[in-house]
This record gives C-alpha cells, structure tokens and sequence, in this order.
C-alpha cells in the first residue's frame, strides 16, 4: 500500500449532512452542549432569554449562507503551555457543536484505534493507561510531537482531507468559511473551536494509518500530536522516526520537533505524566505546574478574585491530575504546606 492510498483511506464520502445541521431539534441540542458549564456567562443567559427565535435566526442565517465566522475573542493561557485560545461567539459555538453532533462519526471512522482526544471514553488519562499497558517488553520509545502544532495546520492540504470524506457541497463550504476565519498565510486552525479539535485530530489519521499499515511501528500512539512509538530494536526506532518526519513535512507541511528516543526503563513522558510499566508519576513540568497553579489559586481567592465555590472546583481539577499519578507523597507536602500554622 504506497502513501498516496494511505492519505486517502476509507473514500467512501458522506454526503446529504447539512439539513439535518440545520435541523432545529439538532440546533436545540448543540445549544444546550454550548451552555454547558457557561450558565452565568452574560453572553449565554442573554442568548437563553431568546433561544428559540435566536435558534432560528441562526437557522436561517445557515440556510442562506450569511452565517458568520470568526470575529473571535482573543486570550492568553499559560498553562500547561502558552497558547492563545479564539473564543467565538455563542452562535458560533452552537454551530459548531450542531456540525460536530451530525459529523463526528464521520471524522471518528478515520482514526486507528489508538488515537485519542475528541472521542468518548478516550481521553488524557485513558491515554496514558493504554501506553502503560503497552510497555511490557518494549525496551526503547521514541516521543515526536510538532512546533506550534494548531497554528501549522495547512488550509489547502485540510481542505483536500475534508473532500476525501464529505461530498455535501454546503457542509465544505461552511467548513472553507470555519478555516479561512483564522490563521495567517493559508495556516493556522484556532484553539478554541470544537471544529478546530476534530481537524486537527483528522489532519493527522493519514500519517496515523501510514506509520502503522506501511512502516509497520508495533506500537503506535497519539494524543493530539503527541505521538509515542515503542520497539525493541533503537536504529529501527530511529528509521520510524525518519518515515514519521519525512511524511509530515511532504504531504502535511509540519515540522516536528527534535525527537525524544530513550528506554521505557527510566519511564516515558507523555502527556504531563512520566509513564513506566507499573506505575504513573507526574513529571517534573508537571510537578512545577501543580505547585504554581495552587499558589496563584491561592491568591486568587485570598483578594477575593473567585468565589469559594470557583476555589474548591479549580482546586479539585488540579488534583485529580495530580491524583491519577502516584503523586500521594508529593501532593500532601504541597498542599499541607500551604496551609497555616
């Protein structure tokens, strides 16, 4: 099987998707997946006040092609890395998860098994739970991951991508307008969009499926674009990652960064975490970003910045990362030294 049938798996496209998009029982839906945990935003409860007749504003808007895209609200976030997050409007948001409620079969059906991120029951943890499961009689791993990876997407290459798949010639135009909202020089998909989440995700299953059915890895995952490849043999290894580089930067125009290659036995870093087969630690970026992170919420709640409910759901977040791994000695020495007296 050579690369070009590879990119272009599973061509069996779906088509007649847009009006059940637009379909008002799936706009009703897509709202409420909007609202979710954004009750109290002022955006959301003005938009609630009106729902139906907004919901249908919206419709309409679609059916004639006016609807709008971009215009997005631009932040900073520092953790676990720096990134800037577009925010779009409300509206936009409902589209979206309208589109995604309709398509995510559709984009889920390309992915291997072993591809997590925007699918049910394969999140983060489940992620490093698979990799520690795997790791037995592995004895070396590479880890690849690419620089700026959201801001790299290509336009034109993920635009071929979604025509492999979809022939709904109104869906491919609302999904040119998602694309070419954001992004500079034809590259670039915003952190922020649930659209954004499943091309990305997409963008990467050709090289997912070529790394598997022709280089044959035996161990192949990926979160997102953190890959992590296991074997038994280092120059093999080293030869993997070769395929690996060379198809991104030929049929995907990413550039990777330097890649890790090291023995299972001193543990793999993956997602936050320092995976070995027996036990899961944090890493040591994990370990400072725990300490930070509940320093600044101390502070945070000490000027009286969030209230004590938004504290103890901040707080609970951040140790159950810290919980997943065997962090107990660690955490209690953060967290009892925060405490007075």
């Amino acid at each position: 099987m050579n690369q070009r049938k590879i990119i272009q798996l599973k061509m069996k496209r779906a088509g007649h998707l847009f009006d059940k998009i637009v379909d008002l029982d799936n706009l009703v839906l897509a709202a409420h997946k909007a609202f979710r945990h954004k009750a109290l935003a002022g955006e959301v409860r003005r938009y609630r006040a009106n729902l139906l007749p907004n919901l249908m504003e919206l419709q309409s808007a679609m059916l004639d092609g006016s609807v709008k895209t971009g215009n997005y609200r631009e932040f900073i976030i520092r953790e676990p890395k720096e990134r800037k997050i577009s925010a779009a409007p409300i509206e936009q948001r409902i589209m979206h998860h309208a589109i995604m409620n309709v398509c995510h079969d559709i984009f889920d059906s390309q992915l291997i098994y072993d591809s997590f991120a925007t699918r049910p029951g394969k999140g983060t943890h489940c992620a490093v739970w698979r990799l520690r499961d795997k790791m037995k009689g592995y004895r070396y791993y590479a880890k690849l991951d690419f620089r700026k990876y959201f801001d790299s997407i290509d336009h034109d290459v993920l635009r071929i991508q979604l025509r492999h798949i979809i022939k709904d010639e109104r869906m491919l135009e609302l999904f040119d307008r998602i694309i070419e909202s954001h992004g500079n020089e034809g590259r670039g998909v915003p952190i922020g969009n649930l659209t954004s989440q499943y091309f990305a995700n997409y963008y990467l299953s050709g090289l997912d499926h070529y790394m598997k059915e022709v280089v044959r890895a035996n161990f192949y995952i990926r979160y997102m674009d953190d890959v992590v490849i296991l074997d038994n043999d280092r120059d093999r290894l080293k030869e993997m990652v070769r395929h690996y580089e060379a198809f991104s930067a030929e049929r995907l125009k990413l550039c990777i960064k330097p890649p890790i290659i090291g023995r299972t036995c001193h543990g793999v870093p993956f997602l936050g975490y320092r995976v070995f087969s027996d036990r899961i630690l944090l890493n040591g970026k994990g370990k400072r970003r725990f300490r930070r992170n509940m320093l600044k919420l101390d502070k945070l709640f000490d000027k009286g910045s969030i209230s004590e409910e938004e504290y103890a759901s901040r707080l609970g977040s951040y140790v159950a990362h810290a919980c997943f791994a065997d962090s107990e000695r660690f955490r209690r020495r953060v967290l009892y030294g925060r405490m007075p007296g």
